[in-house]
């Protein structure tokens, strides 16, 4: 694999690179987007987790009577 460095960065020997790039990657470019794409998959699976995670404690606290919700508003809401 050949890598192209930008002007100051300090190559890397070829038996350190060996594994620690994925072989379908072929230069800078694919290399910053396919690093973008994981930080963006591990975003969304954070975020989903702590979705999750809000819903059950506020599921958990309308299931225990502990709510900041109004008294006759959550009666509506249990109630249609």
């Amino acid at each position: 694999m050949k890598l192209d460095y930008p002007p100051g960065a300090t190559p890397l020997d070829p038996d350190e690179a060996d594994g620690l790039i994925p072989s379908h990657i072929a230069n800078h470019g694919q290399l910053y987007e396919w690093k973008m794409v994981n930080i963006l998959e591990g975003d969304n699976e954070h975020l989903a987790l702590e979705q999750r995670r809000s819903f059950a404690i506020r599921h958990s606290r309308i299931a225990n009577g502990r709510t900041s919700f109004p008294t006759s508003h959550l009666r509506q809401f249990l109630n249609s």
